[in-house]
């Protein structure tokens, strides 16, 4: 027999298809609210790091990017550039900020602070919030739920880029 209650977010009775799901309410969302929600976050994103981050500023003057005239997920594909790791460098050579102009709170509100090793050039700095790290605690769980994870087995992770 099926719970009626609320299961990770979601309120009401679930569906047999959403007990596989780690959050029900995200994952089974209908595809229009889920393009309305993206689209909410990527303009709210947009703000947030062109006011917070020097980078990100300098970035979106200089392709032009009006970033509260992003209307659309396809504007925002069409109109705000991809930058690369060497663009982050050649910020941090510029500026002198070992965070390449990425960190946008104080310190006093950073969690975890990171450095990558440098093989490759200028070692690069990156921090998270505690907001940061619940966020990609989702991230993996939904992840793992997907991949057919439960509570109690044990996995080993290798992931390269993870700094935490």
């Amino acid at each position: 027999m099926l719970a009626v209650g609320v299961t990770r977010g979601f309120v009401g009775r679930p569906t047999k298809g959403m007990l596989n799901m780690w959050n029900p309410t995200m994952q089974a969302m209908p595809e229009r609210d889920l393009r309305r929600l993206q689209l909410e976050r990527v303009q709210f994103q947009l703000q947030y790091a062109y006011h917070s981050s020097p980078f990100y500023r300098r970035l979106y003057d200089r392709f032009h990017v009006k970033v509260d005239k992003i209307r659309s997920l396809e504007e925002f594909s069409e109109k705000v550039p991809i930058f690369r790791k060497e663009d982050l460098r050649q910020y941090q050579e510029e500026s002198g900020d070992p965070f390449s102009g990425l960190r946008c709170v104080p310190f006093d509100r950073l969690a975890h602070i990171w450095s990558s090793s440098g093989t490759t050039g200028l070692p690069t700095m990156g921090a998270y919030t505690l907001n940061d790290m619940r966020v990609a605690t989702e991230y993996l769980c939904r992840s793992y739920w997907s991949a057919g994870y439960r509570p109690g087995m044990m996995a080993l992770t290798l992931n390269i880029n993870w700094h935490w």
